[in-house]
């Protein structure tokens, strides 16, 4: 059993995201969590329970109690063969930031925060050879949008956001030597929505790629290769690209670490004038201890949003920093500092914003 409880303080320059006229808040959360695996030498299950309410100090409509709860278990086949499976449900809402809550018929902007819930099945299949790995995964997600009213009392409709998808990943890793394996990947999709057809769509994405566990200096995954998504009616248009997925670590020194992530996906969106959106995303951390028991980082990221049907793409910059200091094994503290614009660009272009928050978090566990 591990137990854990996070106890955060949180300033806000900017928390309905405007680009003028910015609204400042203090937000003070608290988030108990407890997990349990088995400790059998063979086999396991797991469960969890994660739970986080933000209240706050000014703007109490902005309170939010978010909550997940799953369960999942391994079943050890032969060797380093198993199958696995797992539920996970969870309820929680859209941020203010998101591109989905400024957009279209939602740019009157909710009084509240739109909550959803989140129905999710995944199972995997880990068959694993002398040299040859072979990963079956099939993955189902339902999501349910709750109704909200506007600032001016009218209802927002959310029902036309409800769908849910299903995901069929299929990879296979050669070990070309003990550190280093090549691999080629396809994640097929389905998607389909409850109330309107009209976003109905299935894709896939394809790649080859490598795994690679470099001396003591690099390790990581990167792949590369092309993705389409196609919809069921005519009017949208498909959403085509390159597809590209990296998690790269870098070790300059013993205690220092680079890393670099690099990913493209095909977003929804409840734009009725829009297909869907590629987005594309890169970050870069770098990490160092300063000492035994301060860690001390900072990074930047960058996504860029392309829709498709309508003129407009977003961009989205964001820089951090902070500290991390471990009192104990059981007591640490965390401070940061993040920075975040988002610009729209086209005729059909949002509202674009900036903002700055300072967070304190006291993170406890057992």
């Amino acid at each position: 059993m591990s137990p854990t409880l996070g106890i955060g303080a949180e300033a806000n320059d900017n928390i309905y995201y405007t680009s003028q006229g910015k609204t400042h808040d203090m937000i003070y959360s608290v988030a108990p969590a407890i997990s349990v695996s088995s400790d059998w030498s063979r086999h396991a299950v797991t469960a969890k329970i994660n739970t986080q309410y933000n209240s706050f100090a000014s703007h109490s409509e902005e309170n939010t109690f978010f909550w997940d709860v799953g369960v999942g278990g391994r079943l050890d086949i032969h060797g380093h063969s198993f199958a696995s499976a797992g539920y996970d449900f969870s309820q929680s809402f859209e941020p203010r930031y998101s591109p989905n809550s400024l957009t279209s018929s939602f740019a009157k902007d909710p009084a509240k925060p739109i909550k959803f819930d989140v129905n999710q099945f995944n199972s995997n299949l880990h068959l694993e050879g002398n040299r040859l790995l072979v990963t079956l995964g099939a993955d189902y997600a339902n999501f349910n949008y709750f109704d909200v009213r506007a600032n001016d009392g009218t209802m927002i409709d959310q029902d036309v956001r409800d769908y849910h998808w299903w995901n069929w990943t299929t990879r296979a890793d050669y070990a070309v030597s003990p550190d280093t394996s090549i691999y080629l990947t396809y994640v097929g999709n389905d998607r389909k929505y409850r109330v309107s057809d009209t976003h109905d769509s299935h894709g896939y994405m394809v790649g080859i790629g490598a795994s690679f566990d470099l001396t003591n200096l690099v390790r990581g995954d990167f792949s590369v290769g092309s993705l389409k998504q196609t919809y069921k009616n005519g009017i949208y248009k498909p959403i085509t690209g390159t597809a590209f997925n990296a998690n790269i670590q870098y070790f300059p020194t013993e205690l220092t670490t680079v890393s670099f992530n690099a990913n493209t996906s095909v977003q929804e969106t409840p734009d009725q004038l829009a297909s869907g959106y590629l987005q594309s995303g890169t970050g870069l951390q770098v990490d160092h201890e300063l000492l035994r028991d301060l860690r001390l980082f900072a990074g930047t990221n960058f996504t860029e949003d392309k829709y498709k049907g309508e003129d407009r793409k977003d961009s989205i910059h964001g820089i951090s920093l902070g500290a991390n200091y471990l009192f104990s094994r059981n007591l640490n503290l965390r401070a940061a500092y993040q920075y975040n614009k988002l610009s729209s660009r086209g005729s059909a272009s949002i509202r674009s914003y900036e903002d700055n928050v300072f967070s304190v978090t006291l993170g406890l566990q057992y």
